[in-house]
């Protein structure tokens, strides 16, 4: 096998259970966890009380010395091993963070990170194969548990974790080298990218997500740097910065469209208000939970509970089918106000006129009353929080154990078969992989209900990302690229922009430098930049083939934005296409968002998370509440939740 994986590693608490590869007799890893921290760790900035180490490949010739970009990584704080731990590190381990990576390749070409897992950057680079230790508990073929959770994406750790801290026995199987699905990252030449997050809405501060993670007890594991402003939106006659607070938003819109200032109050009050019943109706929904009953009585108050009556109707229920521009138009006239403050729809995968409007309103009521927010030193930081709060609690996670198929008996999920043939038994199924790869390759034809399967087969995917990660010799920060992320569109018609899209070109790029924020991702003086746009799986132009060609055009655009002479700086440049993604997460088309956002497949009218197959469940962005981390994060506690409430045994039968 070539190459070798870098796992880093850290132990401040005392806890049981094991994260495991493939079995001994399948010649995979194994990685077993003990309750002694490693010695001679050092320190994650942001982090407080884990320490750091590394585990690599050895080869018969000996030490593998790898640790230089992780030593980068943790703010150069990490103490090297003392020379008899050297390469091979300890031989007792917890795991906190596995940063793998793609195949070292020259600069420019295509590069696919599932494939195979390289460690770049300074240190030398040898062949090695894991240790392989004694298991005893995987000699049994079959093993029994609460719950089983297909996939270690953020939907499925906080599902695992929600049940796991309620004492269900956990086992979560992962197809890939490490848990987080897209939150996770890559170092190339001492350059650490994040895979897929750019930012996250309200897992900081008094956000619902924060609060989940307070109740998980690892909010305090990542730091979270708030991102203001969540957004730069360059057009071509001009710039607009939209702040992440309510009221700095309305100063900012106010002085770029004075004209409109009673619009914008409107908006703002019409935004507060579809917020508030948002939270109401979810707590009606899903019944009593301090997390949302304190959010409601926040946000909303006894005059907010008195109003909702009168408002949700008007301002939810009745507007489900109708797009983002007609929503946003009830309050704004200007169709270049509604263009900047729907520059942000990228996110969600669809223009304004196609985009639910419900979906996008409350998702920027989020990011101005919620708040953005990047994880120091990269979202894999947030994924190992997970995972080792689940181990702490007695759960399992498998890693690189793809899983074959969902075991049914008498029409009802029992567990798992994995691809190398061990099974695990479970009363309850969770499946955290994509939608059709559930029903398509683990459930076989007859085992799915037709009028289901017709219905899935009508849904439509988003677009794929196309990103471009690039590793500059010098700071971004200050030669242009002043805040957090900008957006850079052709002009203020989004569907127009889209169509461009729809046909294979970059029209509209995303550039974000998470080094402003987080610098320990790059060598002291350097930066990280990456590029992205949206491309659907079979376009017009097909990207397959033309990588370089659209990866060039893309560097062009911000080049002549935001940073003359950016190719000149680069030193590091890998592309990811939605081929990368279809391969990390058996994403149908490469989907970065889940189901396509329009009105019909959003919210209450995506997927349920019971399935029709009895003691099978969903959890992550195909089903609701919908797009993104925080967002697949929040769909795995209300599951979990769900699971240990009487209301949950009610909507089972009904749902």
């Amino acid at each position: 096998m070539r190459g070798f994986c870098r796992h880093v590693a850290a132990g401040a608490r005392e806890g049981q259970g094991r994260i495991r590869g493939r079995g001994a007799a399948a010649g995979h890893r194994r990685f077993r966890f003990h309750r002694r921290a490693f010695r001679h760790g050092g320190h994650i900035p942001g982090v407080p009380g884990l320490g750091l180490h590394v585990l690599v490949r050895r080869s018969a010739a000996g030490a593998v010395p790898a640790a230089g970009a992780v030593r980068r990584l943790a703010g150069r704080q990490v103490r090297r091993t003392p020379g008899p731990c050297r390469g091979a590190f300890s031989r007792r381990l917890r795991l906190v963070l596995l940063l793998s990576q793609g195949p070292a390749d020259r600069y420019g070409r295509a590069f696919h990170p599932y494939d195979g897992d390289t460690v770049g950057g300074r240190g030398a680079r040898r062949r090695g194969e894991y240790r392989k230790g004694p298991g005893p508990d995987m000699n049994d073929n079959t093993k029994n548990y609460d719950a089983v959770i297909i996939g270690a994406g953020p939907g499925g750790l906080s599902a695992g974790l929600g049940l796991a801290r309620r004492g269900w026995k956990v086992l979560i199987a992962e197809k890939n080298p490490c848990p987080g699905g897209n939150c996770t990252a890559r170092d190339y030449g001492g350059y650490v990218f994040d895979l897929a997050v750019h930012q996250l809405t309200g897992i900081g501060g008094g956000g619902m997500c924060a609060e989940i993670l307070k109740e998980y007890g690892i909010f305090d594991k990542v730091e979270f740097r708030q991102v203001n402003p969540f957004l730069v939106v360059d057009m071509p006659d001009r710039s607009y910065r939209l702040p992440g607070d309510r009221e700095g938003l309305r100063s900012e819109l106010k002085k770029d469209f004075p004209e409109d200032a009673a619009d914008i109050d409107r908006m703002l009050d019409g935004l507060a208000t579809l917020k508030k019943d948002a939270l109401i109706s979810q707590r009606l929904l899903y019944g009593s939970n301090r997390i949302v009953d304190s959010m409601v009585m926040r946000t909303a108050g006894l005059a907010g509970l008195a109003s909702f009556p009168f408002t949700f109707p008007w301002g939810i229920a009745s507007r489900m089918h109708v797009g983002a521009d007609a929503m946003l138009g009830r309050w704004i006239k200007n169709p270049r106000l509604r263009a900047v403050m729907h520059s942000s729809w990228i996110y969600l995968g669809l223009p304004p006129r196609r985009l639910s409007g419900v979906m996008m309103n409350v998702f920027a009521a989020m990011q101005h009353m919620e708040h953005s927010y990047y994880p120091v030193g990269g979202s894999h930081l947030l994924a190992a929080a997970f995972a080792g709060a689940i181990e702490e609690r007695g759960g399992e996670i498998l890693l690189d154990a793809p899983v074959k198929r969902i075991i049914l008996e008498g029409g009802r999920a029992a567990g798992v078969e994995l691809a190398d043939g061990r099974t695990f038994r479970a009363g309850t199924v969770i499946s955290n992989a994509d939608a059709r790869h559930t029903y398509s390759s683990l459930l076989g034809p007859g085992e799915v209900p037709a009028r289901f399967a017709r219905g899935l087969a009508r849904m439509k995917p988003s677009m794929g990302p196309f990103r471009v990660c690039l590793g500059l010799d010098y700071d971004v920060s200050r030669n242009g690229l002043e805040e957090h992320e900008y957006m850079i569109y052709p002009g203020y018609d989004h569907e127009e922009t889209y169509a461009a899209m729809e046909r294979g070109e970059p029209a509209a790029v995303s550039a974000y430098s998470p080094t402003r924020i987080s610098p320990e991702l790059a060598p002291p003086g350097h930066s990280t930049l990456i590029l992205t746009t949206l491309l659907p799986w079979k376009p017009e132009r097909d990207w397959r083939g033309r990588e370089e060609e659209v990866a060039a055009a893309m560097i062009a655009a911000v080049e002549r934005k935001r940073l003359p002479g950016l190719s000149s700086h680069i030193k590091v440049k890998k592309i990811m296409t939605p081929g990368d993604l279809n391969r990390l997460t058996n994403a149908d088309g490469g989907s970065m968002y889940g189901w396509s956002n329009e009105p019909g497949q959003v919210l209450t009218f995506r997927m349920s998370p019971k399935s029709p197959v009895k003691g099978l469940y969903h959890a992550g962005h195909w089903t609701r509440p919908g797009t993104g981390v925080t967002t697949a994060i929040l769909s795995g506690w209300m599951l979990a939740n769900r699971l240990n409430d009487w209301r949950g045994k009610v909507l089972d039968r009904i749902v």
